[in-house]
């Protein structure tokens, strides 16, 4: 997913939208999986859907992305909070102090941070539990002050 993409899904009373952070060709394959071999994705690549390899630069796409889910019963959660703004994360540079809009993409979508109901986190690795804290006033504090986490 590109940082210009949307999605949204639609099942009965609950609406689920994508919430990217960042995206794009980040890692050449042979990074992300050492044991494959070039003879081994060439023969794998024509089964990729087109948007997770870019040819001209040989990377594979990535996405580092939140889910948004509500009903009509007042749910708001946020499922996977990507990696988070001025996280010191110098041993991976590409999520290392970084600074992006993240909250205004929850925003634009309707929803303020003080909405949050819920947070569920998958698992804890540092690109899904981010924006559970932001840096205010030198402090970090929690994101969603009303989630149950």
């Amino acid at each position: 997913m590109s940082d210009a993409q949307h999605d949204h899904y639609r099942v009965g009373s609950f609406r689920l939208d994508a919430v990217p952070e960042f995206g794009g060709p980040r890692m050449l394959p042979g990074e992300m999986f050492p044991a494959l071999t070039p003879e081994r994705f060439a023969a794998i690549l024509p089964k990729l859907p087109p948007r997770s390899f870019d040819a001209a630069s040989g990377k594979i796409a990535t996405s580092v992305h939140s889910w948004l889910l509500r009903d009509d019963a007042g749910l708001v959660m946020v499922i996977d909070t990507g990696s988070g703004n001025d996280k010191n994360r110098p041993s991976v540079p590409m999520f290392h102090m970084l600074r992006n809009d993240w909250l205004e993409r929850i925003a634009a979508l309707g929803v303020r941070p003080e909405d949050v109901t819920h947070v569920v986190n998958t698992h804890l690795h540092h690109d899904h539990v981010g924006w559970n804290t932001s840096l205010r006033d030198g402090a970090w504090i929690p994101t969603f002050p009303n989630a149950r986490y």
